[in-house]
């Protein structure tokens, strides 16, 4: 039997021989993998030095995010604070010259036809008096003696039913006159129901008159005293004060009895009974009308005929001292007009009919349809406008102004006055696109290009660009399908039946533009978009050159289906259809609610010398910050022009609502010299460039708030830097600017001495040495660190840190930082690291969001995730994730083999270093593992031996 306990030893140390052979080898294989699982952990310990380090050295870092935002932020306040806020006095002023006109044309025109009208109604009321003066008073005389003779009574019972006899035409039917039975006083007043009890005194001094005052029947065959009876009642009314009391002891009657005498006469006998006895084909009326026409038109002594009472001269004796026979009919036509022919007593406040006039003969000449709407020669047409423009205009409506002690300047202001604080003139404001042609086209292609926009826009919101943009190209039911407000251009042209067909290229060049080509978008706050395509759509279409073909090619887009539809769309759709009928009003500060401020602080706020009005750029600073809440400001305000509450509040309102943010931006467009052809928004980045430059424009600097300053290289001493060369440095296309990310480096490396770089850009932005100075000065110590560590984040939303972790992408894909590369702080048991960046010496050209999904922790295709890391590992081994990673990132076979070059790399070179740091391995990890292996492999070996030999001995021993 062999003994069991010598066999089990000897079989474990055979055991234990053989599990000892593969040993060293399952270390080694252990530290290999230990340095693959490590290398996620070690690339982000890189990533997170390398973006430490990038923040610490690349001094331009938030020079090229913040120095945009500042320019873009600042443009607007400038924009909004001062120019559009001083450019305000401007505006209004060039307004105000601007309508100035329509003042002095209302004011000729409606004085010359207010002169006519009144001067034609005081001699028809003069011929009617000769009426119906002798003919009243006649006819009561005649009435009066008709009672005593047909009724046998006397003279004191005639008159006393003739103003007490309530039934007076009822009991004296035979009292006629020309066969005319009349009414009585009492009966017309009462109805015939009471009497107005005149007394016996009141019927004797009515009749006959009583010391200077008149009687009705005295002087019949003149009517004087009828007349002068109704004039001293008409006073009486006007000022009783005056005439009432007195009229009324004269008359030893009460005040009702004498307004029913004045009605009886001038609202019975002269329309009523006058004419049935008067013996003419014509009404008295009638007459007057027509022969105070006839005298105006035809007499060569009108202001004898009129006795002077009128101002003016009639036409006949202006022009020629002789009739110029005008018919009737032709009187009657020039007067109140005929069809389509204006008259010139049309609209008499305003004037307007006799400015139509004027301007209707302007247009025609006189032609031959003008002279038979109005029935009138050429000769007489002419002499008409000739008494109008060279008569009224000039003798007539001054001689008139002055008895007003008024100059035509003076009434033309102060009708302005009015007309801007209430609106009196023109009611419904007056329109700033019909002042002049260009303000006009100007407000007009601003609204068009913006209604395309607000609706392109609205559509966004719902879809996308794209979409929006070819359905309102394209879909021939845009307005009907979308409920939008205007067609679109093929719904226009097309009667809603097909499709245009532009295609998204001429799309995006017909709104934004093309090169030097211009777009409906471009410029949208000024209208000049979509004004300098139609004057290239109007040249195409008269195709003068080669336009047309020009126009097509430049654009995208066919001629006939395409180009000249839009340009229809635009001109008879758009601009003369849906935008003429919007005006551009705001000009008056009492419009829709009068502000009711008195006339002399009207022209003191208008008066351009008075530091605290709106015309004056001092003042319409005050006004602005008042309206913006300054109350120190507004106390000022208020001790000097005393307005009330509500009227301060529509001034506030008004001048931030309509004049600096509505008229101004518009006007200053053709403003000369300075606006001419520049939206306020261009003017303000000019200003702006002078800020940086010289600090001229805001000479205490521009403020970020709690004192933060330092924006301005030109401050405190001005550089002096041309335009041109603050533009260029300023230009995001500019790859040599410091506001371009590639650019800034050029800066850097000047900064740091580099002076062939220094002197270049010298050259390229026109700068001297001293300037250059200045710039790298302000830019890598004022600037960089004043003013962007404390508004970074709050302007542009980025962190150092963060900017930094975006330089990081660009210095490891491409080296763009630095093209030597970045050594970054000692790491891993290792004095430095260096050859990270895969992009050095050559660049990879991997963009930025596959270098992003590249870093990425959760992305498991990365090169930081565990999971991904070993497919970058096995890629390198097995085609299967070869491709699998290429189709991923979307990389090429070169950037492939960099990445896996480059991994492999890094695990040698800096993962291996980790990890015996972090194990804390005496030596060189895979020297380690081989003697840790050798060991193994020979301990393996004594124990076989020593197993074997054992076994040996006892068999040996069994035989013995």
């Amino acid at each position: 039997m062999f003994n069991k306990s010598k066999i089990n030893i000897s079989v474990i140390l055979i055991a234990i021989g053989i599990g000892l052979i593969p040993t060293g080898f399952i270390t080694n294989g252990f530290i290999r993998d230990q340095v693959r699982e490590n290398t996620p952990s070690t690339l982000l310990h890189i990533q997170e030095e390398a973006i430490s380090e990038i923040e610490a050295q690349y001094l331009g870092l938030g020079i090229t995010e913040l120095l945009p935002e500042i320019k873009n932020q600042e443009t607007r306040n400038i924009k909004d604070e001062i120019v559009e806020v001083l450019f305000t006095p401007s505006t209004l002023l060039f307004l105000k010259n601007l309508t100035m006109p329509l003042f002095v044309d209302r004011r000729l025109g409606s004085m010359t036809g207010y002169l006519i009208h009144d001067s034609l109604k005081v001699v028809s009321d003069d011929i009617l008096d000769n009426i119906n003066g002798p003919l009243s008073a006649q006819i009561i005389y005649e009435t009066l003696e008709e009672v005593i003779a047909n009724y046998s009574t006397t003279a004191a019972v005639a008159r006393d039913a003739f103003f007490n006899n309530y039934t007076f035409q009822v009991s004296y039917e035979n009292a006629s006159v020309n066969g005319t039975t009349i009414k009585g006083v009492s009966e017309y007043a009462s109805s015939s129901t009471y009497s107005l009890n005149f007394t016996v005194n009141a019927q004797q001094s009515l009749l006959y008159g009583n010391l200077s005052y008149p009687g009705l029947i005295e002087d019949i065959v003149n009517g004087t005293g009828m007349l002068e009876f109704i004039e001293l009642y008409e006073n009486a009314t006007i000022d009783p004060a005056t005439y009432n009391v007195s009229m009324q002891n004269a008359y030893n009657s009460t005040w009702n009895q004498l307004t029913s005498l004045a009605n009886y006469v001038s609202n019975y006998l002269w329309p009523s009974v006058i004419p049935q006895t008067w013996n003419n084909t014509i009404s008295p009326t009638a007459y007057a009308t027509a022969e105070s026409r006839e005298l105006f038109f035809n007499d060569d002594n009108w202001s004898v005929t009129t006795n002077g009472t009128t101002p003016i001269l009639g036409i006949s004796e202006y022009v020629a001292s002789g009739n110029l026979s005008y018919s009737a009919l032709a009187q009657q036509r020039i007067l109140y007009g005929y069809e389509d022919a204006p008259g010139i007593l049309t609209s008499i406040f305003l004037g307007q009919g006799l400015l139509n006039y004027l301007d209707y003969y302007t247009e025609t000449s006189g032609n031959a349809t003008m002279q038979a709407q109005y029935n009138a020669t050429l000769s007489q047409l002419n002499n008409l406008t000739a008494y109008i423009v060279l008569y009224s205009w000039i003798v007539s409506v001054p001689a008139q102004l002055a008895l007003e002690d008024l100059t035509m300047e003076t009434a033309t202001l102060i009708d302005f006055y009015k007309q801007w604080a209430n609106g009196s003139i023109f009611t419904g404001g007056i329109e700033i696109n019909e002042l002049s042609a260009e303000l006009g086209d100007l407000s007009k292609a601003q609204g068009a290009a913006n209604e395309i926009a607000d609706v392109i826009d609205s559509m966004i919101t719902r879809f996308n660009e794209t979409f929006a943009r070819d359905s309102f190209f394209n879909d021939f039911g845009f307005r009907v399908n979308f409920s939008y407000s205007i067609k679109g251009v093929s719904e226009y042209n097309s009667s809603s039946t097909y499709s245009l067909n532009y295609t998204a290229t001429a799309q995006d060049r017909l709104l934004d533009g093309y090169e030097d080509a211009p777009g409906i978008f471009t410029s949208l706050d000024s209208g000049f978009g979509l004004l300098n395509w139609l004057d290239f759509y109007d040249s195409a279409y008269l195709n003068i050159g080669t336009n047309r073909s020009l126009m097509e090619t430049t654009y995208n887009a066919t001629w006939a289906t395409q180009l000249l539809p839009l340009g229809q769309y635009l001109q008879d759709y758009l601009l003369d259809t849906i935008i003429a009928v919007i005006s551009k009003v705001g000009f008056e500060a009492g419009i829709p609610t009068t502000t009711d401020i008195e006339l002399n602080i009207t022209q003191s706020l208008w008066d351009p010398l008075n530091s605290d009005g709106i015309v004056n750029e001092t003042g319409i600073l005050k006004w602005y910050k008042a309206a913006r809440g300054n109350s120190t400001i507004q106390d000022q305000l208020n001790a000097t022009f005393n307005l009330t509450q509500t009227q301060f509040n529509l001034l506030y309102s008004w001048i931030v609502g309509s004049a600096k943010n509505s008229l101004t931006p518009i006007v200053f467009i053709v403003q000369q010299p300075l606006g001419y052809r520049l939206t306020t928004g261009d003017y303000a980045g000019i200003l702006f460039l002078e800020q940086w430059a010289n600090g001229t424009v805001i000479p205490s600097g521009i403020d970020f708030g709690d004192g933060l300053k330092g924006f301005e290289v030109g401050l405190p001493i001005e550089s002096n830097i041309s335009y041109n060369s603050a533009l260029a440095l300023f230009d995001t296309d500019n790859s040599s600017s410091f506001i371009d990310n590639y650019g800034i480096l050029q800066w850097i490396d000047a900064f740091n001495g580099d002076l062939t770089v220094k002197n270049d850009l010298i050259a390229l932005f026109s700068l001297d040495s001293t300037q250059m100075d200045m710039i790298l000065n302000w830019l890598f110590t004022t600037f960089k660190e004043n003013v962007v560590p404390n508004i970074l984040t709050d302007l542009t939303g980025y962190t150092m840190t963060y900017l930094a972790g975006l330089e990081f992408h660009r210095q490891w894909t491409n080296g763009t930082l630095f093209v030597n590369g970045i050594d970054l702080d000692p790491a891993f048991g290792l004095s430095s690291i260096t050859d990270w960046e895969i992009g050095i010496p050559l660049q990879s050209n991997i963009d930025y969001y596959t270098s992003n999904r590249l870093w990425n922790e959760g992305n498991s295709y990365s090169l930081v995730s565990q999971k991904g890391n070993g497919l970058w590992y096995m890629a390198s081994i097995y085609k299967s994730a070869y491709d699998t990673l290429k189709e991923y990132h979307h990389l090429d076979d070169t950037q492939m083999e960099a990445i896996i070059a480059w991994a492999a790399n890094i695990k040698e070179e800096y993962s291996l270093p980790h990890l015996k740091e972090k194990l804390n391995l005496p030596l060189d990890v895979y020297t380690y593992a081989n003697t840790v292996s050798l060991g193994f492999i020979i301990g393996s070996a004594i124990f076989l031996a020593l197993g074997c030999v054992s076994i040996v001995l006892i068999f040996l021993s069994k035989r013995r």
